[in-house]
């Protein structure tokens, strides 16, 4: 479901049945499900929170292609977080953040 914070709205929904056939082959299915919420909201500056199952550095990508934003939590143990911070813990009182070149910033 997709909903607007501010107002509580429900904006988007559909029901998880399976297999779904509007599913490109090489796109996850939590992207797949992002972007197909997001269809009517893509390019108006929007930003999308997700938690650790549907965030990743691919959605981020493809939303920023879309002029729209992405904040949520990760999984330590994605491909695409550096292997020394999927091993390590922080200290609770410690931030770190990593920025590349396509102008995404990881918080740890």
């Amino acid at each position: 479901m997709l909903v607007d914070n501010d107002t509580r709205d429900l904006c988007n929904a559909f029901p998880y049945l399976g297999k779904d056939e509007l599913r490109s082959a090489n796109e996850s299915l939590p992207d797949s499900v992002v972007m197909r919420l997001m269809s009517p909201y893509l390019n108006k500056r929007r930003n999308v929170t997700t938690d650790n199952f549907f965030t990743s550095a691919s959605l981020a990508r493809t939303l920023k292609a879309n002029d729209t934003t992405i904040v949520g939590t990760i999984s330590r143990t994605r491909k695409e977080i550096p292997a020394l911070l999927a091993m390590e813990r922080a200290p609770l009182h410690e931030t770190t953040l990593l920025r590349n070149g396509d102008g995404a910033t990881l918080t740890v």
